[in-house]
């Protein structure tokens, strides 16, 4: 699913969320930067969320949406193993300035994370700039948790119990490694144990003269 600033604004998809939240300084950066560009394309991993798409769509020009964690929930259902994940992640090369990856890479395996990276890089344009949030200790959120976006980029957890994903808890080398092929640019460890941290696409990666053509 792919909008714009021209779209009409979307009621909210979840129910009101919890209370407690934390600012989110790495989603601040995230989008401060999206929004110096105005045609800026953003792609969002998360759960889909009418108030989440009205708040970056006040930030970037233009939004596309991917459920990954639908597809887990999907997959978890029918008992298939994770590692066709990657197949959902279908966009053509060097489309999008920003990618938000949210805490996807707490509930995939290593060679999944792996080719979700690689296809992240891909797809971003060079310059661009990818989120990740993660675990850490104490682990915050026993079981998965989605985001809603309030005022002030202050994140608040959507708890999903029903999903029933094994947690793939990461150390911060980890994360780092796994996210080599981009450069590192800022991380945040907060209080209630959430870990964040803001990846950058080398300005000066290659690009073929296809690629070219797909970003005029």
């Amino acid at each position: 699913m792919t909008l714009s600033t021209a779209d009409q604004p979307l009621k909210n998809s979840i129910v009101k969320p919890e209370e407690s939240g934390y600012k989110s300084n790495v989603l601040q950066m995230f989008l401060e930067g999206l929004h110096q560009n105005d045609r800026s394309h953003l792609l969002d991993l998360g759960l889909i969320s009418g108030d989440n798409i009205n708040f970056f769509l006040r930030w970037v020009n233009k939004l596309s949406v991917c459920d990954m964690f639908y597809y887990l929930k999907r997959e978890r259902r029918r008992r298939r193993p994770t590692g066709p994940l990657e197949q959902h992640f279908d966009f053509p090369p060097l489309a999008f300035d920003g990618i938000l990856l949210w805490n996807l890479f707490d509930y995939v395996d290593n060679q999944t994370a792996v080719k979700l990276v690689q296809r992240c890089h891909k797809s971003i344009k060079p310059g661009g700039r990818v989120m990740v949030i993660a675990q850490g200790d104490p682990i915050a959120f026993p079981v998965l948790s989605t985001f809603a976006i309030g005022e002030n980029f202050r994140l608040y957890p959507h708890p999903q119990p029903h999903m029933n994903l094994p947690l793939q808890r990461r150390q911060n080398r980890e994360i780092l490694t796994l996210l080599t092929p981009f450069n590192f640019a800022k991380s945040f460890l907060y209080r209630n144990g959430v870990k964040e941290y803001l990846f950058q696409r080398d300005e000066d990666s290659p690009i073929s003269e296809e690629s070219k053509d797909r970003m005029k």
